[in-house]
């Protein structure tokens, strides 16, 4: 009887620990970027990410990666540029 009290108590800190940590991050505000490639905006938490010159860059899509990766130059400098 004393092992399923404690496993019961430990389920419910683990349930109440881990929803916690759920609020803490659903609250948090989400930071968005201009992807320099199209244009879109990108919550910077999902985007896919390449650094250059030790700049991070961040892009909606692989493609838009792949594409700034070919030829950054083209990109580079243009007003979409978000540099951290």
């Amino acid at each position: 009887m004393k092992n399923i009290n404690r496993v019961i108590i430990l389920a419910q800190i683990f349930i109440l620990v881990s929803l916690s940590s759920c609020m803490m991050f659903r609250n948090s505000p989400k930071v968005y970027v201009i992807d320099p490639v199209c244009g879109m905006k990108v919550d910077k938490n999902e985007a896919f990410i390449w650094k250059h010159d030790s700049v991070t860059y961040y892009f909606d899509t692989y493609n838009c990666k792949e594409t700034f990766k070919m030829n950054p130059k083209k990109y580079i400098g243009n007003n979409l540029v978000v540099k951290k």
